[in-house]
């Protein structure tokens, strides 16, 4: 475990466990991965798209791509529960910490924010490297009441830094966005 040195110069050692494994927060803000860590993250660095993954290919600031989506399903029952799987391409080194949004759009105006850090949260995009295909599993919980229709699952990226600006969508002819930096990933139709 390190150690975080406080302010007052006492050393304290911290640890957050979270659902899986354990982050070991350095005392440079930044955090070390235990080894059964790495290894989830490992396995989650592909060197494909799989079979069936919907091609997206939204590009966007430094270097990264949104390549595919492949949603375990189409369709839901209110209450119920399914995962997609989002695929990030890196080409460079991202500057600066940089966090994916997601927002779980519902036909009544609904939206569940699921923004998060890819893998888990323990790949932190800013930690990609070039020619990586990260494997980002994402569950989606549907209300209880989730109102019937079409849900839509927009994602993008931004920055963590103030003014916590979303990353451009270079080619926005070319895939299915919003006009504001998000990207049509995944839908399902709420019956």
């Amino acid at each position: 475990m390190k150690k975080l040195r406080s302010l007052a110069g006492i050393v304290v050692p911290v640890a957050f466990f979270g659902a899986v494994g354990a982050y070991v927060w350095s005392a440079d803000g930044g955090s070390e991965l235990s080894n059964a860590d790495r290894e989830i993250v490992a396995a989650n660095v592909v060197h494909d798209l799989p079979a069936g993954a919907r091609a997206i290919g939204a590009s966007f600031g430094q270097g990264l791509e949104l390549a595919a989506a492949l949603p375990e399903s189409e369709s839901a029952l209110p209450g119920e529960e399914t995962k997609v799987v989002l695929y990030w391409r890196a080409s460079a080194r991202v500057e600066g910490p940089t966090k994916v949004f997601a927002h779980l759009d519902g036909p009544d105006g609904t939206r569940q924010n699921l923004d998060h850090h890819p893998v888990y949260g323990l790949h932190r995009v800013q930690d990609f490297r070039p020619g990586e295909i990260v494997r980002d599993e994402l569950w989606i919980a549907f209300p209880a009441r989730a109102a019937r229709g079409e849900w839509v699952l927009w994602v993008g990226l931004f920055s963590e830094e103030a003014p916590y600006a979303r990353l451009e969508v270079e080619n926005p002819t070319e895939v299915t966005t919003d006009g504001a930096d998000r990207v049509r990933a995944a839908a399902w139709e709420v019956r």
